[in-house]
């Protein structure tokens, strides 16, 4: 936690390597952190035995604030704390409650007053603790269930619209759930399955903008609850539209939620991980078969036809939606490690990691670094022109022999070698960071190619994520 509360400025505590990117608190194999009441959350472990347990901690949300008048204003039991350096953001504000921050962070005009602050209880609690999700497990340690919904039509609030088969895999188990008497039960059989498979995360291909959004709808308006959180709440699926990060491009999708658990698209992360664009199609099949990953017996049905296939060969369906979960697996295989030891270093949840832009990876990570040190933190600076890179075509055909040459970590070496960091860093936290990460990414590329199989996704996943 942070030094403790006194009138004057915090001595800087040094930070290492090991604790800028990875915390402070030593605590592992956390699955999840949910918020647990009005100053309080609840952490999910994965005990030894490999039982899910949940334990409580307190929590305090906090901001940095250049002034305290307003804060003691309109929360007057707030605790304030003066932090060490130059920078104006030099007062770690705590509050006694959510609704406490909440009402003081909504007060009128206060948009005008200069302060920092995360929107999410559990990034605050991650940033303040040192905790970070998953410390101890590789990716194959994870609960993950795929999840893909057959229907009748794509409008969950036509008359005719009903769910038909939900497909279900969590390792080598899978379930096949298929509408016999009602829509009703078969919601029912659902709740029952993903209690029994009690999942980290839940994937599915789309699974945003489609298969949640009318699984929801149909239970609805069946009057049937869907009890999926490990604390026995409902799915939430957000109306509102949000937007993740896809290299330069913000996109949109409609979040939701399951406490205790993580929700992870595939075609989210496909198009992340396309930076290049190479993909012609970010479909489930078009992106498989495109990676190489099309099996020779995968069963093909057009959109059109299932409903059709229902009546007429619903084994055939069957297949197919089995099909659907496996290349839903074999996609996340690909393209979810990356974000998933990501959420190791950052004190954020998985879901924030899979869908946030680079910059606000950085951002967060500093301002841990800086707070657990004790430090103010700097203004934002406002956004400005600067000149892309040179690029001149010197030559233009088909060339011969050609002979790779590639220098490993380019860009990392030369802002080491040249000392290149923002002018507020005054505790150089980031060149220890990115030496750092340099480092380990190179041993991690070293390892990924001495080994082969789990150990080498291991080391693949990991090296991807040190780069990025």
């Amino acid at each position: 936690m942070y030094p403790d509360h006194a009138d004057t400025a915090a001595p800087i505590r040094r930070i290492t390597a090991d604790q800028a990117l990875y915390g402070v608190n030593p605590l592992e194999r956390v699955v999840a952190v949910e918020p647990g009441g009005p100053a309080a959350v609840t952490i999910y472990r994965r005990q030894e035995d490999d039982r899910t347990v949940a334990e409580h901690m307190p929590f305090r949300p906090w901001l940095v604030a250049a002034d305290e008048a307003p804060w003691r204003r309109y929360a007057p039991d707030c605790e304030i704390t003066a932090l060490a350096g130059d920078h104006p953001l030099n007062r770690f504000v705590q509050f006694s409650t959510w609704a406490s921050f909440r009402q003081a962070t909504g007060a009128p005009n206060i948009d005008a007053e200069r302060f920092y602050r995360q929107q999410s209880p559990v990034s605050q609690f991650l940033t303040h603790s040192g905790i970070t999700l998953f410390k101890g497990m590789t990716f194959e340690d994870i609960r993950r269930l795929q999840l893909d919904i057959e229907t009748l039509g794509l409008d969950p609030t036509v008359p005719d619209a009903q769910i038909i088969m939900v497909a279900l895999r969590q390792g080598d188990e899978e379930r096949l759930i298929t509408f016999r008497t009602s829509e009703a039960d078969l919601l029912t059989e659902l709740n029952e399955a993903i209690a029994a498979f009690d999942p980290d995360v839940i994937e599915g291909h789309n699974i945003f903008n489609f298969d949640l959004h009318y699984i929801a709808e149909r239970a609805r308006r069946s009057r049937i609850r869907l009890p999926w959180g490990r604390d026995g709440s409902d799915l939430r699926v957000d109306e509102q539209t949000s937007r993740f990060r896809s290299g330069p491009q913000s996109l949109p999708y409609h979040r939701a939620f399951i406490s205790g658990r993580h929700i992870i698209d595939t075609y989210q992360q496909i198009q992340r991980t396309d930076q290049s664009g190479k993909l012609q199609s970010y479909g489930l099949k078009a992106a498989i078969e495109q990676l190489g990953l099309t099996r020779s017996d995968r069963v093909f049905v057009a959109g059109g036809a299932i409903a059709d296939l229902w009546r007429t060969d619903p084994d055939k369906l069957a297949i197919y939606a089995m099909d659907d979960v496996r290349d839903v697996d074999q996609l996340a295989r690909v393209t979810v490690p990356t974000e998933f030891y990501q959420s190791q270093i950052m004190p954020m949840p998985l879901l924030r990691c899979a869908v946030s832009g680079t910059g606000t990876k950085i951002n967060e990570l500093m301002a841990r670094c800086y707070l657990a040190a004790g430090h103010s933190l700097p203004l934002a600076e406002p956004a400005r022109a600067y000149p892309g890179g040179f690029v001149e075509v010197l030559e233009q055909g088909v060339f011969g022999p050609v002979v790779k040459c590639d220098v490993e970590s380019l860009y990392p070496s030369i802002m080491l070698v040249n000392g290149i960091h923002a002018r507020s860093d005054a505790l150089q936290v980031f060149p220890t960071l990115l030496k750092d990460l340099t480092q380990r990414r190179i041993d991690a590329k070293r390892r990924a190619a001495e080994t082969g199989g789990v150990e080498h996704a291991f080391w693949d996943g990991l090296q991807s994520t040190f780069k990025i």
